[in-house]
């Protein structure tokens, strides 16, 4: 089995780059849409949340018993997790279609693309 974590490196490097990209962009004045902003806090949340996560399954390891509260956090921190999930599959599915259409300047309006 390969180790995924030893081959692609720490999942905060491609968070914090990916920021890093976007807020050069901005600062250059590039049109950056929306959807790519927010695309980008919710990978950001998918991060912390995963963070998260991990804490509340090593704390719950480390307890004695099955604590409710404890499997409660998680269960909540994991549906969290599968909104945060769906939210960027939606945008990456909307961008992907904008993208098909090939517009110069994509903005959303009433969840179709237009152009500008």
């Amino acid at each position: 089995m390969v180790d995924a974590a030893a081959t692609l490196g720490p999942p905060d490097q491609y968070v914090t780059g990916s920021r890093t990209v976007l807020n050069a962009l901005l600062r250059r004045g590039d049109a950056v849409p929306d959807e790519v902003q927010r695309v980008q806090e919710l990978v950001e949340c998918v991060d912390n949340n995963a963070q998260k996560i991990a804490a509340a399954l090593v704390a719950n390891r480390r307890g004695r018993g099955v604590r409710t509260t404890g499997v409660d956090t998680t269960a909540q921190l994991l549906k969290e997790q599968k909104q945060f999930i769906s939210q960027v599959s939606e945008l990456r599915l909307w961008l992907f279609y904008c993208s098909e259409l090939d517009l110069k300047d994509v903005r959303r309006a009433s969840g179709r693309c237009i152009e500008t």
